[in-house]
């Protein structure tokens, strides 16, 4: 597939249309309140998609159950996506990492403090550190915090 101008930003792109305009489009004003903050720095900690097509902005990302999410710029099969759409439809993590490994988006960074691997640990056991304290439910646990300034330091 040869290269592409874009008529309306003028990005080069290869695939069957410009993945910029498809994402400034559908979220152009989405980005900029506490849930849709949350959902990006979600998004920046998400495990890559099992799978992409970086040509089409499609990829499917493993959940908890057993069928993948079939993530796009403009959709996605994720529960939170559904629901958003009820609401005000806006993108859910799996489309901000999509958006970010397409280099559409930029997501906070965000620290791993600690990975934890649990063979043989029921759902009663604890890992503590300080005042993080994580219930263990799957066999790895990664603590995650944006370091941010502390404004009750006195």
């Amino acid at each position: 597939m040869s290269t592409m101008i874009c008529e309306r930003c003028g990005c080069k792109y290869e695939g069957p249309s410009c993945l910029r305009c498809i994402w400034e489009i559908n979220w152009k004003n989405a980005h900029d309140n506490k849930g849709q903050i949350a959902r990006m720095e979600r998004g920046s900690s998400l495990a890559p998609p099992v799978e992409m097509d970086a040509l089409k902005g499609k990829a499917l990302f493993q959940g908890t159950g057993k069928v993948p999410y079939e993530t796009t710029l403009s959709s996605c099969t994720c529960k939170d996506y559904i629901l958003s759409l009820s609401r005000n439809p806006a993108p859910c993590k799996h489309m901000y990492r999509l958006a970010s490994d397409l280099g559409l988006q930029k997501l906070p960074k965000v620290k791993v403090l600690y990975e934890v691997f649990f063979d043989d640990m029921s759902d009663e056991d604890y890992f503590s550190e300080q005042t993080i304290t994580i219930k263990v439910n799957h066999k790895c646990v990664r603590v995650m915090l944006e370091q941010r300034p502390d404004n009750n330091e006195n």
